[in-house]
């Protein structure tokens, strides 16, 4: 018996006539599928094979437009021409201010304005800024206490001096420990100046290796960014049910960030949750594009709060000589006596030189109070051992005086009692 037949007998005495129904239906829907991939053509439909994917085109969505996908030749240039721009960026120093405005429900809580005065090299992987409050308001107490706060960055090292109230005589607590405590962020009063090359103004990270991350690698994630060109604008963008990200670069002034915008929505994508934009002009000195004007703008639709921040150049010089000590303790205006507390190994030091505490009267409790306290104490003892000793010395010259009528040691003429002048008696 050939292996046909035994089929036809075990499907014909074991299975049900639905099944044997399912069964050939299934058979027939694979066999349709199978010729018509055979009948697909394989290249252009003019008998040429088809090309082979480009991977520096990267996916494209839809098959549409390769630069409509975020892996193509504009954003390829935009990168280079930012990490260009950025590279010519050797030495950078001058003042800016800014002024922060906070608001809730549409009234004003608080507001506050800095001058920040600062300085980079690039070339030693070092930057310093010098913050000092010049108005400061709050709704709910009035006018604030001004303060000032400094900052430095030398390779991997951060250190922070501060806050420290102006007018204030006491010592001040100044710490060094690693890179992480730089608070980075639209909000944040650590100015570390290259903070405006970071991406989307301030986490920390640079643009340009953002921006390379995404050319590489957001094909890999199925991301939906995208990237067009108008003019000297490139404009990257993802739009998704949840949130909006856009960055527009100008690649007229260096391929620098002209703009950054970000919305959330809830889950249903029907409620905006949250809007951030930020905005910057930028200037041309010593050949690199920097910025001379943000605007940044945080709105909380769920919480009703607002919080601006503008911020203003007044000057700034870029690519030349820095002074010898732009990068020392003194520069961020740490006194003599004040504290520098080491986080990395948990010690502390005394900044040396003259200590100005001494001029102020301020000293803290601890060795030298402790001293001070002995010195009155042990001065106090001595005064008391001369005061007993006077008063010791005047009792015993008090019993030692001569006896009147005799002399020394010379008893009574008569045992009753002294010898009286005659002359001297009252009559």
């Amino acid at each position: 018996m050939t292996l046909v037949p035994c089929f036809r007998l075990y499907c014909s005495q074991f299975l049900s006539a639905r099944v044997r129904w399912y069964i050939l239906m299934t058979v027939l829907t694979l066999a349709l599928v199978s010729a018509a991939g055979a009948q697909e053509p394989s290249g252009d439909g003019k008998g040429r094979p088809a090309d082979p994917p480009d991977p520096a085109k990267g996916p494209v969505p839809g098959g549409g437009d390769p630069n409509a996908g975020p892996k193509n030749e504009t954003l390829k240039r935009t990168i280079q021409e930012y990490g260009s721009n950025f590279g010519k960026l050797k030495t950078w120093r001058g003042t800016f201010t800014v002024t922060d405005v906070k608001q809730d429900h549409g009234k004003k809580t608080s507001s506050m304005k800095y001058r920040v005065s600062f300085c980079v090299d690039n070339t030693k992987d070092c930057a310093r800024w010098n913050r000092s409050t010049v108005e400061a308001f709050d709704a709910a107490v009035g006018e604030v206490q001004l303060d000032y706060e400094s900052g430095m960055r030398k390779k991997d090292v951060f250190y922070r001096y501060g806050p420290k109230k102006v007018g204030s005589t006491k010592p001040t607590m100044a710490s060094t420990g690693p890179l992480s405590l730089i608070k980075y962020g639209p909000s944040s009063s650590d100015f570390d100046p290259i903070y405006f090359f970071t991406t989307e103004y301030g986490t920390g990270l640079n643009l340009a290796d953002r921006m390379t991350f995404l050319y590489e690698h957001s094909g890999d994630f199925g991301w939906n960014w995208k990237t067009t060109l108008a003019g000297d604008r490139v404009r990257v963008e993802s739009d998704i049910p949840i949130s909006i990200n856009r960055m527009v670069f100008d690649l007229a002034k260096g391929a620098t960030l002209a703009e950054s915008y970000q919305l959330t929505r809830e889950n249903t994508g029907r409620v905006v949750l949250r809007e951030d934009s930020m905005t910057a002009e930028y200037r041309q000195l010593g050949g690199v594009w920097v910025p001379v004007l943000v605007r940044y703008f945080e709105d909380n639709k769920q919480a009703g709060t607002r919080y601006d921040r503008t911020i203003l150049w007044t000057d700034q010089v870029v690519n030349e000589p820095l002074t010898d000590d732009a990068f020392t303790v003194s520069a961020m205006e740490v006194r003599p006596g004040d504290q520098i507390v080491d986080m990395f190994s948990g010690t502390r030091a005394t900044v040396p030189g003259t200590d100005e505490r001494s001029e102020t009267g301020y000293h803290p409790r601890g060795r030298r109070s402790r001293v001070y306290y002995g010195l009155a104490i042990l001065t106090g003892c001595v005064l008391l051992v001369v005061a007993w000793s006077v008063r010791a010395r005047w009792r015993r010259r008090d019993h030692s005086a001569p006896v009147l009528g005799g002399s020394e040691g010379t008893p009574p003429s008569d045992g009753s009692g002294p010898e009286v002048d005659e002359q001297s008696r009252p009559r």
